[in-house]
């Protein structure tokens, strides 16, 4: 009986200790399993009825439920290996299905668990880039370490603005399209304060839902001296 193996419901693939099968979307996904699975559930599920070590072993099986897209009815395919003599065996043998119905209801739970640990890690994955992008379109620091650093680093930015010379640069330029309260010393002195202040005046512990915002530079048309 002629199967579609990407339509499998479950595949062992025994060489190479992954355990896979069709996820609800249609999408095939197999697993590596750990060494304690594979000796606690795996292998003794398998052993005797599809594989004897040494002897007549099991290299791969495919499962497809009665529930498939064709409407078709239970089915298996194993390929073992008889090591006696070296030959690879492919059986569909009908008066095994039940067993193989009972290694599949046995087996697929530890497949859904590896499943779902992997897709566990994926949502944590994408929720951490998502954390991140957050907080840095929003101009906003994950913890106080974040804020200090981001501080430091306005601070740096307008450390230029603080030198003499530069102000005496400036008396002699028109400036007619730099805003009147940047054009004060004073008033950058005034925002370079409320940059030391910021992180004194957040909630301890700190919360970065309750961040109080960075001030606003003498450039900005919202700076309030």
């Amino acid at each position: 009986m002629a199967r579609n193996f990407a339509e499998a419901d479950f595949i062992l693939w025994v060489p190479r200790k992954i355990i896979g099968g069709k996820n609800p979307d249609g999408t095939q996904q197999g697993f590596e399993i750990s060494d304690s699975d594979w000796t606690n559930t795996v292998l003794p599920a398998i052993n005797g009825t599809f594989h004897v070590a040494g002897v007549d072993e099991l290299t791969t099986i495919h499962y497809w439920k009665a529930d498939n897209p064709l409407g078709e009815p239970v089915w298996y395919l194993a390929e073992n290996q008889d090591l006696r003599g070296n030959t690879a065996i492919t059986t569909n043998d009908s008066s095994k299905v039940d067993e193989a119905t009972v290694l599949y209801e046995t087996l697929s739970p530890l497949r859904t668990q590896y499943k779902d640990a992997y897709d566990a890690e994926q949502q944590a994955a994408l929720d951490k880039a998502n954390r991140e992008k957050y907080f840095v379109d929003n101009q906003i620091p994950e913890n106080l370490g974040s804020l200090r650093a981001m501080r430091t680093d306005l601070l740096k930015d307008t450390d230029w603005v603080m030198l003499e010379d530069v102000w005496e640069a400036a008396a002699g330029m028109s400036l007619a399209s730099v805003p009147a309260a940047a054009k004060e010393k004073a008033n950058w002195k005034t925002y370079r304060q409320r940059l030391r202040d910021l992180p004194a005046q957040q909630a301890d512990p700190y919360e970065y839902a309750n961040f109080t915002g960075w001030p606003v530079n003498p450039a900005h048309a919202d700076f309030v001296p």
